[in-house]
Protein backbone atom coordinates (compact mmCIF):
# COMPACT_ATOMS: atom_id res chain seq x y z
CA UNK A 1 0.00 0.00 0.00
CA UNK A 2 2.65 2.56 0.59
CA UNK A 3 4.20 2.19 -2.71
CA UNK A 4 0.96 2.62 -4.07
CA UNK A 5 0.18 5.53 -1.99
CA UNK A 6 3.85 7.19 -2.68
CA UNK A 7 3.68 7.12 -6.29
CA UNK A 8 0.08 9.10 -6.16
CA UNK A 9 1.88 11.65 -4.48
CA UNK A 10 5.09 11.60 -6.64
CA UNK A 11 3.23 11.96 -9.98
CA UNK A 12 1.23 15.47 -7.97
CA UNK A 13 4.95 16.93 -6.88
CA UNK A 14 4.94 15.41 -2.93
CA UNK A 15 7.15 13.24 -1.20
CA UNK A 16 5.55 10.14 0.80
CA UNK A 17 7.70 9.33 4.16
CA UNK A 18 6.68 6.63 6.17
CA UNK A 19 7.16 6.18 10.54
CA UNK A 20 5.98 3.58 12.67
CA UNK A 21 5.36 4.17 16.01
CA UNK A 22 4.83 0.84 16.79
CA UNK A 23 1.10 1.20 18.32
CA UNK A 24 3.20 2.99 21.21
CA UNK A 25 1.23 6.45 21.96
CA UNK A 26 4.37 8.56 23.15
CA UNK A 27 6.08 7.58 20.37
CA UNK A 28 3.59 8.67 18.31
CA UNK A 29 3.32 11.97 19.50
CA UNK A 30 6.75 12.64 19.52
CA UNK A 31 7.22 11.75 15.52
CA UNK A 32 4.26 13.35 15.08
CA UNK A 33 5.99 16.75 16.73
CA UNK A 34 9.23 15.56 14.91
CA UNK A 35 7.23 15.88 10.99
CA UNK A 36 5.92 19.37 12.29
CA UNK A 37 9.24 20.59 12.80
CA UNK A 38 10.74 19.40 9.36
CA UNK A 39 7.29 21.43 7.87
CA UNK A 40 5.27 18.47 6.65
CA UNK A 41 2.38 19.35 4.11
CA UNK A 42 0.21 16.97 6.01
CA UNK A 43 -0.32 13.62 7.66
CA UNK A 44 -1.91 10.23 6.66
CA UNK A 45 -2.41 8.61 9.94
CA UNK A 46 -3.41 5.18 11.36
CA UNK A 47 -3.33 6.91 14.83
CA UNK A 48 -3.36 4.25 18.13
CA UNK A 49 -3.77 7.19 20.32
CA UNK A 50 -4.75 10.30 19.09
CA UNK A 51 -8.78 10.81 20.00
CA UNK A 52 -10.13 13.72 18.25
CA UNK A 53 -8.66 16.69 16.32
CA UNK A 54 -7.98 18.82 19.46
CA UNK A 55 -5.39 15.74 19.94
CA UNK A 56 -3.61 17.05 16.83
CA UNK A 57 -3.97 21.36 17.40
CA UNK A 58 -2.96 20.46 21.17
CA UNK A 59 0.85 20.12 19.50
CA UNK A 60 0.05 22.66 16.88
CA UNK A 61 -0.05 20.67 13.95
CA UNK A 62 -1.79 22.63 11.97
CA UNK A 63 -1.80 21.20 8.56
CA UNK A 64 -3.79 18.47 6.59
CA UNK A 65 -4.85 15.21 8.35
CA UNK A 66 -6.07 12.02 6.55
CA UNK A 67 -6.88 9.20 9.14
CA UNK A 68 -6.29 5.75 7.42
CA UNK A 69 -7.21 2.36 8.61
CA UNK A 70 -8.42 3.71 12.06
CA UNK A 71 -11.84 5.20 12.91
CA UNK A 72 -11.45 8.24 15.70
CA UNK A 73 -14.52 8.46 16.80
CA UNK A 74 -15.16 12.40 17.63
CA UNK A 75 -12.13 13.13 15.56
CA UNK A 76 -14.37 14.90 12.81
CA UNK A 77 -11.15 14.03 10.01
CA UNK A 78 -11.46 12.16 7.14
CA UNK A 79 -11.33 8.66 7.09
CA UNK A 80 -10.62 6.10 4.33
CA UNK A 81 -11.03 2.31 6.06
CA UNK A 82 -12.66 -0.72 5.05
CA UNK A 83 -16.13 -2.40 6.82
CA UNK A 84 -13.95 -4.70 9.16
CA UNK A 85 -16.79 -5.57 11.07
CA UNK A 86 -18.51 -6.33 7.99
CA UNK A 87 -15.40 -8.33 6.32
CA UNK A 88 -14.32 -10.11 9.40
CA UNK A 89 -18.42 -11.33 9.71
CA UNK A 90 -18.13 -12.99 6.20
CA UNK A 91 -15.44 -14.64 7.08
CA UNK A 92 -16.48 -16.07 10.27
CA UNK A 93 -19.64 -17.29 8.32
CA UNK A 94 -17.90 -18.94 5.63
CA UNK A 95 -16.16 -21.12 8.19
CA UNK A 96 -19.01 -21.89 9.76
CA UNK A 97 -20.38 -22.63 6.40
CA UNK A 98 -17.69 -25.06 5.86
CA UNK A 99 -18.67 -27.00 9.05
CA UNK A 100 -16.25 -25.31 11.44
CA UNK A 101 -18.05 -24.97 15.12
CA UNK A 102 -15.27 -24.16 17.14
CA UNK A 103 -13.41 -21.19 16.09
CA UNK A 104 -10.86 -19.16 17.98
CA UNK A 105 -9.87 -16.17 18.41
CA UNK A 106 -7.06 -14.28 18.30
CA UNK A 107 -6.25 -11.10 18.35
CA UNK A 108 -3.86 -7.94 19.36
CA UNK A 109 -4.84 -4.19 20.91
CA UNK A 110 -8.42 -4.91 21.36
CA UNK A 111 -8.79 -0.99 21.88
CA UNK A 112 -7.61 -0.13 18.42
CA UNK A 113 -11.13 0.07 15.99
CA UNK A 114 -9.87 -2.03 13.63
CA UNK A 115 -9.64 -4.93 15.81
CA UNK A 116 -12.97 -3.90 17.88
CA UNK A 117 -14.56 -3.42 14.88
CA UNK A 118 -13.00 -7.11 13.26
CA UNK A 119 -14.57 -9.00 16.85
CA UNK A 120 -17.54 -7.43 17.14
CA UNK A 121 -18.01 -9.04 13.10
CA UNK A 122 -16.68 -12.77 14.75
CA UNK A 123 -19.05 -11.84 17.94
CA UNK A 124 -22.10 -10.94 15.48
CA UNK A 125 -21.41 -14.01 12.83
CA UNK A 126 -21.06 -16.72 15.99
CA UNK A 127 -24.28 -15.02 17.07
CA UNK A 128 -26.30 -15.57 14.02
CA UNK A 129 -25.75 -18.38 13.39
CA UNK A 130 -26.51 -20.22 17.12
CA UNK A 131 -23.01 -20.47 17.94
CA UNK A 132 -22.40 -19.68 21.14
CA UNK A 133 -19.63 -17.80 22.29
CA UNK A 134 -16.13 -19.27 23.80
CA UNK A 135 -13.71 -17.16 25.15
CA UNK A 136 -12.22 -20.30 26.41
CA UNK A 137 -11.01 -19.97 22.49
CA UNK A 138 -9.78 -16.28 22.51
CA UNK A 139 -6.37 -15.29 23.16
CA UNK A 140 -4.71 -11.75 23.35
CA UNK A 141 -1.07 -12.09 22.00
CA UNK A 142 1.30 -9.71 22.76
CA UNK A 143 3.27 -8.61 20.15
CA UNK A 144 5.97 -8.64 22.65
CA UNK A 145 6.41 -12.12 22.61
CA UNK A 146 4.35 -13.31 19.38
CA UNK A 147 5.70 -16.25 18.79
CA UNK A 148 6.35 -18.49 22.48
CA UNK A 149 2.10 -16.87 22.93
CA UNK A 150 1.31 -17.85 19.42
CA UNK A 151 2.52 -21.41 19.75
CA UNK A 152 0.68 -21.48 23.74
CA UNK A 153 -2.19 -20.05 22.17
CA UNK A 154 -2.47 -22.47 19.33
CA UNK A 155 -1.63 -25.35 21.71
CA UNK A 156 -4.01 -24.28 24.29
CA UNK A 157 -6.95 -23.65 21.19
CA UNK A 158 -6.10 -26.31 18.55
CA UNK A 159 -4.10 -29.31 20.21
CA UNK A 160 -6.43 -31.38 21.77
CA UNK A 161 -9.48 -33.54 20.53
CA UNK A 162 -12.90 -31.15 20.77
CA UNK A 163 -10.80 -27.74 20.11
CA UNK A 164 -10.82 -25.39 17.53
CA UNK A 165 -10.47 -26.40 13.89
CA UNK A 166 -9.89 -22.97 12.59
CA UNK A 167 -8.79 -19.83 13.79
CA UNK A 168 -9.34 -16.15 13.06
CA UNK A 169 -6.31 -13.80 13.26
CA UNK A 170 -7.18 -10.35 12.96
CA UNK A 171 -4.14 -8.92 11.56
CA UNK A 172 -1.77 -9.84 9.11
CA UNK A 173 1.33 -10.20 12.10
CA UNK A 174 -0.84 -12.78 13.40
CA UNK A 175 -1.38 -14.41 10.31
CA UNK A 176 1.85 -14.73 9.30
CA UNK A 177 3.29 -16.01 12.73
CA UNK A 178 -0.07 -18.65 13.09
CA UNK A 179 1.31 -19.90 9.93
CA UNK A 180 5.33 -20.40 10.98
CA UNK A 181 4.16 -21.98 13.94
CA UNK A 182 1.39 -24.18 12.87
CA UNK A 183 3.90 -25.54 9.62
CA UNK A 184 6.82 -26.07 12.98
CA UNK A 185 4.23 -27.26 15.23
CA UNK A 186 1.84 -30.01 13.13
CA UNK A 187 3.61 -29.44 9.66
CA UNK A 188 0.46 -28.06 8.01
CA UNK A 189 -0.21 -29.90 4.27
CA UNK A 190 -0.07 -32.92 6.38
CA UNK A 191 -2.49 -32.21 9.03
Amino acid sequence: IFSRVSDLFYRRGYVVAGVSSDEDEEKERHLIEALKQRGVDGLLLASCSLPHREGLSAIGFGRPVVLFDRDRPGARLPVVAVDNEHATRLLTRELIARGHRHIALFYVTPWLSTIRCRMQGFHRAMRECGLADNTLLERQIDVRALRPQMQDALNDCCGSPGGATAVVLLNNVLGAEAVYCLNRLWRLPQK
